[in-house]
C-alpha cells in the first residue's frame, strides 16, 4: 500500500513493496512507470544508490533503473522501498501504474497504455522525413509485434500519447496517395 510522505503534498511511498522472482538469476533492471494518461505534475521519482543507476532516458512518467551486476528480489525490494515515490497532481484522481523487472539492463524506454494495451517507443533522429519514419517504424519489432507509427484511433489514446511522449513526432496518418493506394515501396524515397 502506498503511504503519504510526511510534509510533501500528494506524494507517496511503499514501505512494505514486494518484489519476488522465481528464478535465481539476479534481476538487472526495473522499471515503474505510469500506464494512463498523467497531468503534467505527475511524476515518479526513483533516486540512484550504490549500484543502482538510473537509466539516461528516463521521463518523469516512466522511469528505469540499472543494476549491472545485478540484485536479488529482496535487494531490489530494499531499493525500491527506500528510494521510490510518486507525486500526483491531486489526492483524488487514481492512476495505473504498473513496475517491470528484467534480467537484462534498460537500454530502451518503452512506454504502455494499460486502456489499448499498445506499447509506444519515441525515437529520436533529429529531422527524418515522414516516410523515413515510417519504412523505420515497420522495420522494427516488440515482444512479437509489428511496429508501425503512432495511430490515435481514440480521445483517451491521444491523451496518453500526449502527456507520456510529450515531444513533437511523426504520426502513421496520411491521405498521400503513393501511401493509401499500395505499399510502403511505392513512396517516392522508396
Amino acid at each position: 500500500a502506498a503511504t503519504p510522505v510526511d510534509g510533501q503534498t500528494n506524494t507517496w511511498y511503499f514501505p512494505y513493496l514486494t518484489v519476488t522472482s522465481n528464478s535465481e538469476k539476479l534481476i538487472k533492471s526495473i522499471t515503474v512507470q505510469f500506464t494512463s494518461p498523467i497531468e503534467s505534475t505527475d511524476a515518479i521519482d526513483i533516486t540512484a544508490a550504490d549500484g543502482f543507476v538510473l537509466f539516461s532516458d528516463n521521463t518523469p512518467g516512466n522511469r528505469s533503473v540499472n543494476c549491472t551486476s545485478g540484485a536479488t528480489a529482496a535487494q531490489w525490494q530494499d531499493y525500491l522501498r527506500s528510494h521510490l515515490t510518486i507525486k500526483l497532481s491531486d489526492n483524488t484522481t487514481t492512476k495505473s501504474i504498473r513496475m517491470i523487472a528484467n534480467f537484462e539492463p534498460v537500454t530502451k524506454r518503452y512506454d504502455y497504455n494499460s486502456l489499448n494495451g499498445h506499447y509506444y517507443e519515441t525515437v529520436s533522429g533529429g529531422s527524418i522525413a515522414w516516410e523515413n519514419a515510417l519504412k523505420a517504424a515497420s522495420q522494427k519489432t516488440y515482444m512479437g509485434m509489428q511496429g508501425y507509427l503512432v495511430t490515435l484511433t481514440s480521445q483517451q489514446e491521444n491523451d496518453y500519447v500526449k502527456s507520456m511522449i510529450g515531444t513533437n513526432c511523426w504520426i502513421g496518418l496520411t491521405s498521400w496517395d503513393p501511401y493509401t493506394s499500395g505499399t510502403i515501396e511505392k513512396g517516392p524515397n522508396a
